[in-house]
């Protein structure tokens, strides 16, 4: 399971324990956004819009963030801190 997954889980739970509409789709993307790493976040925000799905915008999310792990993005990213 991967970081995002883990975190939209947390957030579906944490969302189903509270009175409805407490957490709108808005807001519950912002904090998913704010999970993610820069790079991921860079090409996520300008393709969500309002008519998402939050379903839908997770899936996306999945696949644009194992697309990253794949290519070794965030390993190459690790080593530009590391060496800072």
């Amino acid at each position: 399971m991967s970081n995002i997954t883990e975190v939209a889980t947390e957030l579906f739970t944490y969302r189903s324990k509270l009175r409805k509409e407490t957490i709108s789709d808005s807001v519950f993307m912002q904090r998913l956004f704010r999970s993610m790493n820069i790079k991921l976040r860079q090409i996520i925000e300008p393709w969500f819009d309002d008519k998402e799905t939050i379903n839908s915008a997770i899936q996306y999310v999945e696949r644009q963030d194992a697309m990253l792990r794949g290519s070794g993005v965030y390993k190459k990213e690790a080593k530009k801190k590391s060496h800072i």
